[in-house]
């Protein structure tokens, strides 16, 4: 049994953390989000999160989900 394994996850700036961490937590989150097809819906979770968890990681989580987006049309683009 491995109980004490901890994964290695790369973020997209480049960076190693653990993927028991909270930063890998909140890039697999903006991750989900920005895999909801309609932007409603990823309003919508953002709202979500800002009645549960407060404004602070709503807009971090909004913000981390822009990026997300952004780098992938960089990708998309080639520029990436």
């Amino acid at each position: 049994m491995h109980d004490n394994l901890h994964l290695v996850g790369l973020l997209p700036d480049g960076r190693e953390v653990d993927t028991w961490s909270e930063e890998w937590r909140a890039h697999c989150e903006a991750l989900h989000v920005l895999k909801i097809k309609r932007r409603i819906d990823r309003q919508q979770y953002i709202e979500r999160v800002r009645n549960i968890r407060g404004d602070k990681p709503a807009e971090k989580l909004a913000g981390d989900v822009i990026a997300l987006w952004k780098l992938q049309k960089l990708k998309d683009a080639g520029l990436g």
